[in-house]
């Protein structure tokens, strides 16, 4: 179930607790190459606590950034993957929340 592994996933790697997780949007992740999709999900923090890697594959430090931030980080190449890009993306569109307008 996509919904539950993305607030695993969060806990996991953030240490913090959603609830109620609403489903954005899929898409593919890689068209040509993969039939893999990703689930974007919104939902509400509602705890935090320490991540809790599972494996040596998992992230192990996070942080959070504000708008102009990641703006900045897109800007200069240190935010570079196609799925964070993608998800800022159609978060900023659906969401009532823009992140990525000039502020």
């Amino acid at each position: 179930d996509p919904k539950t592994a993305a607030l695993r996933e969060l806990r996991e790697e953030t240490g913090l607790k959603g609830k109620c997780a609403r489903l954005l949007q899929k898409f593919h992740t890689a068209p040509h190459f993969s039939n893999e999709f990703a689930h974007l999900y919104e939902t509400e923090v509602v705890g935090e606590g320490s991540p809790v890697p599972t494996t040596e594959e998992e992230i192990t430090e996070t942080c959070l950034l504000s708008p102009i931030q990641i703006r900045s980080a897109i800007d200069s190449g240190e935010l570079s993957d196609p799925k964070s890009i993608t998800s800022l993306l159609i978060y900023d569109r659906i969401s009532r929340k823009s992140i990525l307008n000039e502020e």
